[in-house]
């Protein structure tokens, strides 16, 4: 059988969490309503109560998730490293590839966080 490592594990978990559990208004409307951002990243971070209950990770890194989450997820982040330092803009940027980029940096930082809690957890 194998073994996962507890990077794999987190990352599967954000993906199943943050994709599948995502309603349509969540995304639709996290980066213009407070509330709904609010709602997604405390769905996101109970979902991750169970696996970090299992693998025994301290419950003090779900703050740095649900914290992280809000910033990455409010979009004003994402949109500035884009324009800072790609020098894309939504506005003058094709549809397609913005999505991309977009979605592309969102997932790298999440990624980011998740390296960290796994190195240090």
């Amino acid at each position: 059988m194998p073994k996962f490592t507890l990077f794999e594990i987190l990352i599967v978990a954000h993906l199943i969490i943050d994709f599948i559990f995502q309603r349509k208004w969540e995304a639709t409307r996290k980066n213009k309503d407070w509330l709904a951002l609010a709602f997604h990243c405390s769905i996101y971070t109970i979902g991750f109560i169970p696996v970090f209950w299992f693998l025994k990770i301290s419950f003090w890194w779900l703050m740095l998730l649900f914290l992280s989450h809000f910033v990455i997820d409010n979009q004003k982040f994402v949109r500035w490293l884009l324009a800072k330092f790609k020098g894309y803009k939504q506005t003058e940027t094709n549809q397609a590839l913005w999505t991309m980029l977009f979605i592309g940096v969102d997932q790298i930082l999440h990624f980011i966080i998740l390296l960290i809690i796994a190195s240090f957890a």
